[in-house]
């Protein structure tokens, strides 16, 4: 079992991959501060509580050299507290909180914090994967395509990397396709823009075979394993082929975090942070469309024929009925290899055009968030666009009820008050 000491420090050099340590010895208590986390309306699941800003964590003599954990009222061990490398503020997971109720938390010191599930980085050939460890034994998330690969009779042009494939269950069980024959441009989870409007071209980033853009991978940057959550981050870049040399359109970065599961934990979670900016002097109207934006591919085996469940935030039933709406977040599930399994995908109220349209493929397995079904998109040169998206992986069918609660702790977290 691995000791993960519960603050993380700031990141080192892009490319490089933080941890810290500390010794297995008994929790020693010093001072103690407590907060509390006021009640909101709805109960929310997987809520990053932000304890202090940099201000208040400085009045109330808190440092990321020094550990501390979180005492939650009501529970039997006490939770790791991260502090975050941006804006250097403290922060837990708080799993649950039930509607109307607020929360108790005592920030405790200790020597030292043993953790029975751990987030790990495991290099496997081409792949970064998101893994945890518990008990010496491993268990893989999904994985990070991080060096270009093309399988072999598929085209030159769709040569990619940049994307997560595969996902897994909690079971282990493979839910991601990527590289289908009759649609290489797909990969698992993955963005890029379709139709677009650029200097009076139209270069289309999303299908590549139509040769008038791209979306290449240009690295990864700093990763971070902590006590609260793990991640990575990476660069990707649109580029319009329709010139001599081609044009760099758009810079993108992504930010993947993964939480660490708690005890008895139902599903894997994770979230996307993708930033892109216009590096022209041109606007780039991202166009009219039914898809483009975030896009995750299925099973192959999940046809048309396939016994699948379609089902969005606000209650919308089968493919069908679920294409072309508005919704907070949907889910998608299938047969899997030794049962049943899925994702749900959760779109942050930020998002450009929140809520954004689904787009369910009426006989692919594809689904897809997308801001511009309705009308354009503009990035000014230099403008900044900003999408998060969390991640619920599963077993068996989606719980309509858990989905709501990972989404409100998503969507509308709660920030503690120091009394």
């Amino acid at each position: 079992m691995n000791l993960v000491g519960a603050c993380l420090l700031s990141f080192l050099a892009a490319g490089g991959e933080q941890t810290a340590l500390a010794p297995a010895t008994s929790e020693k208590i010093n001072e103690a501060i407590i907060f509390t986390v006021p009640s909101l309306p709805a109960k929310r699941s997987y809520q990053r509580i932000v304890l202090a800003s940099v201000e208040e964590a400085r009045r109330l003599g808190l440092s990321p050299k020094e550990l501390t954990l979180v005492k939650v009222r009501g529970a039997a061990q006490p939770r790791p507290m991260q502090w975050d490398e941006r804006t250097k503020e403290p922060y837990f997971l708080l799993p649950a909180q039930a509607a109307g109720e607020s929360t108790e938390v005592t920030l405790i010191k200790a020597e030292s914090y043993q953790a029975e599930v751990n987030v790990e980085h495991a290099y496997m050939q081409d792949q970064l994967w998101m893994t945890t460890l518990a008990d010496g034994v491993q268990r893989r998330l999904f994985a990070f395509q991080h060096d270009e690969i093309l399988p072999p009779g598929i085209k030159p042009v769709y040569r990619r990397a940049g994307f997560i494939h595969p996902v897994l269950t909690p079971s282990g069980q493979v839910i991601s396709g990527s590289f289908a024959p009759d649609h290489a441009h797909h990969h698992g989870i993955w963005t890029a823009w379709s139709h677009t409007d650029f200097q009076g071209r139209h270069p289309d980033f999303w299908n590549v075979h139509q040769e008038t853009g791209r979306v290449d991978y240009e690295g990864l940057g700093p990763r971070w394993i902590g006590p609260v959550d793990s991640g990575f981050t990476a660069t990707l870049r649109s580029v319009d082929t329709g010139t001599k040399p081609p044009t760099v359109v758009l810079t993108e970065g992504w930010r993947v975090t993964t939480y660490v599961p708690g005890p008895g934990t139902p599903e894997t979670v994770f979230e996307l942070e993708t930033t892109q900016r216009n590096v022209t002097a041109d606007p780039l109207t991202l166009t009219k469309h039914i898809y483009g934006g975030l896009g995750f591919r299925g099973l192959p085996t999940w046809t048309v024929d396939a016994p699948l469940t379609f089902v969005t935030s606000e209650g919308q039933l089968g493919r069908k009925a679920g294409d072309g709406q508005r919704a907070r977040w949907f889910a998608f599930a299938g047969p899997t290899a030794q049962g049943r399994g899925g994702i749900a995908i959760l779109a942050h109220p930020s998002n450009v055009n929140f809520p954004q349209w689904t787009r369910f493929n009426p006989k692919d397995p594809f689904v897809a968030f997308t801001p511009v079904h309705d009308g354009p998109v503009i990035l000014k040169p230099d403008e900044v666009l900003t999408q998060r998206f969390r991640f619920v992986v599963f077993d068996g069918e989606p719980d309509v009820g858990r989905l709501e609660e990972c989404w409100q702790g998503f969507a509308h977290p709660a920030r503690a008050v120091a009394k």
